[in-house]
């Protein structure tokens, strides 16, 4: 039988129907049994000195049991994420504005509130190890999501800065394991990594952020910065800005756009992680003369937005960059390029479009 789930505004009761083996990474988590999970909604800069009294207040105002675990998000639990298996079942909120990585620019003593947060039942009894092997199997398959996903990070994303994960089963003689070599194991995995690819809602912008490095804005401001170094007469930056915006914004509806924007995020990646024979990552971060992939995949994107104009758009970008101090300057190698064939692609569309009188 699955959980049922009360939704009571900014907080969920999911109500497993009975005690169940809990083993939980939540604040007040570890391994125990519970009835009850809580899922609630707090404001992005919540803090607390004593997280034991805050869950203990918020069962009694809920006139719910102690055992119970509370998790917290500053995610709307309105928009979870639910997925239903023949042997597991999942709720997921996600969210994705403090993204963790491998190599993180800033270690928290107090993380930011959690913002994907995942609660795993099996529908059958597992023993302790198996439990906790359904916790590491949830965690595996949360980080290949994101993975997936590509929220910003120097190095590659895992996650975010204070997830939190639940698993439970109910009592009774255990399955011995839970890896994703089990059935209920593998489908918790597929789940899993469904809800949370399924929950990410971020905007075009955000999701350009997440591959890039970069904001529309940022591309944008780059490109204007450019083209006041070439102005049409009589065409105002302001206006070039506006214009600018609108191309950007028609390019960024293309899916093949998005597919060469993410193999070089992805070659980005792996060159980071010395993944790439012959390539060190020393190398790449010194932006080594051996390396043309990059000039390579910036050549394809602007030949297939743009053409021969973009190309030569997108050098002229590649060449200014550094000296007219754009932001994309500082993307590692194998983005810049990436940045300057999107942003002279643009300008390219843009000049072609005010120079003919197309753009009012």
């Amino acid at each position: 039988m699955y959980p049922r789930i009360d939704d009571r505004g900014d907080l969920l009761v999911v109500d497993l129907g009975g005690e169940y083996k809990v083993a939980s990474t939540a604040v007040n988590g570890g391994l125990r049994w519970a009835r009850y999970i809580l899922v609630k909604t707090v404001e992005k800069d919540f803090n607390t000195e004593d997280y034991n009294a805050y869950t203990r207040d918020l069962l009694r105002s809920q006139n719910l049991p102690g055992q119970a675990i509370v998790m917290l998000t500053a995610v709307d639990v309105g928009k979870r994420i639910v997925e239903k298996g023949d042997h597991t079942w999942v709720l997921a909120t996600v969210g994705l504005t403090n993204p963790a990585c491998i190599e993180m620019e800033e270690l928290y003593r107090a993380p930011p509130i959690s913002t994907i947060n995942l609660v795993v039942v099996s529908l059958h009894p597992l023993s302790d190890q198996a439990l906790l092997d359904l916790l590491r199997v949830a965690a595996e398959a949360k980080a290949a999501a994101v993975t997936d996903i590509l929220p910003w990070c120097t190095s590659r994303p895992l996650g975010t800065s204070s997830d939190a994960i639940t698993v439970a089963a109910p009592p009774g003689r255990g399955l011995a394991w839970s890896g994703l070599a089990t059935i209920h194991g593998n489908e918790a995995a597929r789940l899993v990594w469904r809800a949370v690819v399924k929950g990410d809602n971020r905007s075009v912008d955000e999701r350009l952020k997440g591959i890039l490095g970069v904001s529309i804005d940022e591309l944008v401001d780059d490109a204007t910065r450019l083209y006041r170094a070439a102005p049409i007469p009589g065409v105002s930056p302001g206006k070039a800005r506006e214009a600018i915006r609108r191309e950007m914004a028609r390019m960024l509806k293309d899916p093949n756009l998005w597919t060469l924007l993410t193999a070089a995020r992805e070659a980005d990646l792996h060159a980071r992680a010395s993944s790439i024979p012959g390539l060190a990552r020393e190398e790449y971060l010194n932006d080594t003369k051996g390396l043309v992939a990059d000039e390579v995949l910036a050549a394809g994107i602007a030949l297939y937005l743009q053409g021969w104009k973009g190309l030569m758009a997108a050098y002229w970008v590649d060449r200014e960059k550094t000296r007219l101090g754009l932001r994309i300057a500082d993307l590692p190698g194998l983005l810049d390029d990436a940045a300057a064939a999107l942003i002279g692609s643009a300008l390219s569309r843009v000049y072609d479009k005010l120079l003919q009188g197309e753009e009012g």
